[in-house]
C-alpha cells in the first residue's frame, strides 16, 4: 500500500500536474497565437491572432487591440470579432504541432527572452509574440516567445521559440526566410 501511495504524486509530476500536450484541435484554447504591436510615433496599436481553426484575425486601433486576454477570448467566443477575420488561414495540423512546442516551453522553468543589455534610446515600434495555453487550473495564460523592442529582435532562450517565430512568418509568405541567428 505504501508503494502505491508514492506513485500517485510521481504520476502527477510526470504528467505536468494535470497539464498535457494537446492532441487535437479542440484541446487548444480558442485563440492560440497572437502578436501585439505598438507604434509610439503614430500612437497606434495592432493586434493579430490565429484561432484554433487556423483563421487569422487582425485589427489596428480597434477595441480588440487593447482587450485583456480573457475579454478577447470572451468576445471571440461570442462572435464579436468576426469583422476582423482577414480570410488568411494556416494549416491546422501545423498549428497543433506548433502549439505542442509552446506547451513544452511552459514546462521549462528557465525559459525566457534573452533581453539585450541596452536598447536604442529612441522610441520605435515594438511587437511581442505570445502563445496561449491552458494552465493547471484550466485558465488561459500567455507565454511570450519573441519580441522586437524598439526594432531590436529579442529571441527566446530555447530553439523551440525560434521554431515558433519561423512558423508564424511562414504563414504569411511561402518563401519565408528563417530568422537570422543572433550574434
Amino acid at each position: 500500500m505504501k508503494r502505491l501511495l508514492w506513485m500517485i504524486p510521481a504520476c502527477l509530476l510526470l504528467t505536468g500536474c494535470g497539464r498535457a500536450l494537446p492532441q487535437s484541435q479542440e484541446e487548444m484554447p480558442p485563440i492560440v497565437f497572437e502578436a501585439c504591436s505598438h507604434d509610439p510615433e503614430r500612437d497606434q496599436v495592432f493586434r493579430s491572432f490565429y484561432d484554433r481553426s487556423g483563421m487569422y484575425y487582425a485589427a489596428e486601433g480597434a477595441d480588440m487591440c487593447t482587450m485583456r486576454l480573457d475579454d478577447l477570448i470572451e468576445a471571440y467566443e461570442n462572435g464579436a470579432l468576426t469583422e476582423y477575420q482577414t480570410g488568411r488561414t494556416c494549416d491546422v495540423s501545423e498549428l497543433l504541432e506548433m502549439h505542442k512546442l509552446l506547451v513544452e516551453l511552459t514546462y521549462e522553468p528557465d525559459f525566457g527572452l534573452d533581453e539585450p543589455e541596452t536598447l536604442p534610446a529612441v522610441e520605435a515600434p515594438s511587437t511581442s509574440w505570445y502563445g496561449i495555453y491552458y494552465d493547471e487550473d484550466g485558465s488561459c495564460r500567455e507565454l511570450q516567445f519573441h519580441a522586437h523592442h524598439n526594432g531590436i529582435p529579442v529571441y527566446g532562450n530555447d530553439e523551440r521559440a525560434r521554431t515558433l517565430v519561423n512558423w508564424w512568418q511562414s504563414t504569411f509568405q511561402s518563401d519565408a526566410e528563417p530568422l537570422e541567428q543572433p550574434e
